[in-house]
């Protein structure tokens, strides 16, 4: 017991960094939408780097990007030994988390809850009645329900106020 609690506050602390770097300090909502493509453009090509030339050679970062007249979407893939969670085993080349931030572009004042769901073919994860911040989720998503690749097109569906808007999220 006493190694599960040492292991676990490391674990945190590695997600907590590898989200705020990978993710180019998303946590701030008042960042532009610009300079968070430009982060997840940088991070992109770092991560990909081929082997023995970047210290991120084991991990991958897989930004998913979309949008429509109301809403902004990125989807972020982290794979790899600093995408360590709570129910994975820190170091291993497997572990997977993932990464919602949803911003609402429409004309109108933004919703203040929305349900969302992300599918492709190899799985699919949802929220119900979840709560906006000035119009923006910034969520982790955890480490479950899907694995998209480079390959993959993620369908994104956003219900709010009655409406519903369905957005293709494209590898970036």
């Amino acid at each position: 017991m006493k190694r599960n609690k040492l292991l676990f506050l490391p674990c945190i602390l590695i997600l907590s960094l590898v989200l705020l770097v990978a993710c180019g300090n998303t946590l701030n909502n008042e960042k532009s939408a610009d300079s968070l493509e430009k982060s997840q453009a940088e991070n992109k090509s770092s991560v990909n780097a081929p082997a023995g030339e970047d210290d991120n050679s084991d991990n991958e970062v897989l930004p998913f990007q979309g949008e429509s007249d109301n809403w902004k979407i990125t989807f972020t893939k982290f794979k790899g030994p600093l995408a360590a969670t709570t129910t994975s085993e820190a170091g291993s080349k497997d572990n997977r988390a993932y990464y919602a931030y949803i911003k609402y572009i429409g004309d109108n004042k933004p919703p203040k809850q929305i349900d969302y769901e992300f599918e492709d073919d190899s799985g699919k994860v949802f929220g119900t009645e979840v709560t906006l911040e000035d119009g923006v989720l910034d969520a982790n998503m955890g480490d479950y329900g899907m694995d998209p690749s480079k390959e993959s097109i993620i369908k994104s569906l956003i219900k709010w106020n009655g409406k519903t808007e369905t957005i293709d999220l494209n590898y970036e």
